[in-house]
């Protein structure tokens, strides 16, 4: 193989490799509280953004764990997330650190400004939710393709 796509292909694994890894890190939001924050500016058809306070977090162990989060500000926007236990969940160190994690990713009952959500708009709210976390994967697909295709051109020239 020639020396040039013996280095492009090394550049685009380490690349490719950078972004994986990237992708990895990032905030340490419990994916619970994330869900709650999304579901009520999903709710509230709000696509602004909003400061949230700190989350609070109960665990009615082991039934079921209880999300609140509240907006900062003006912004009027409050939910209380209830998760399910996951009963596929064993007993681990990492439970026991973070009790959370025993815990089902979605939520079963939605509360959103002291109004709760029926059961078919919250599961049409998850579902815009993961149509729009496809949408921005894709994208960072593409925007990542275009930036490689770019790389390679100029490597080449």
């Amino acid at each position: 193989m020639p020396t040039n796509k013996k280095n492009l292909l090394t550049i685009s694994l380490l690349l490719s490799s950078a972004l994986l890894l990237g992708g990895c890190s990032g905030p340490t939001e419990d994916v619970r509280v994330k869900t709650c924050k999304q579901l009520a500016l999903t709710l509230l058809d709000n696509p602004g953004e909003v400061q949230w306070q700190d989350a609070e977090e109960e665990v009615h162990d082991p039934e079921y764990a209880v999300i609140r989060v509240r907006a900062r500000g003006d912004a009027r926007i409050s939910a209380v997330c209830l998760y399910a236990y996951d009963d596929a969940a064993e007993e681990t160190a990492e439970t026991h650190v973070d009790p959370l994690s025993a815990y089902e990713t979605v939520p079963y009952q939605v509360t959103v400004n002291e109004r709760r959500v029926e059961t078919p708009a919250l599961y049409e709210a998850m579902k815009t939710l993961r149509l729009d976390a496809g949408r921005r994967f894709i994208q960072r697909a593409e925007d990542w393709a275009d930036t490689m295709k770019s790389r390679a051109q100029d490597m080449m020239k």
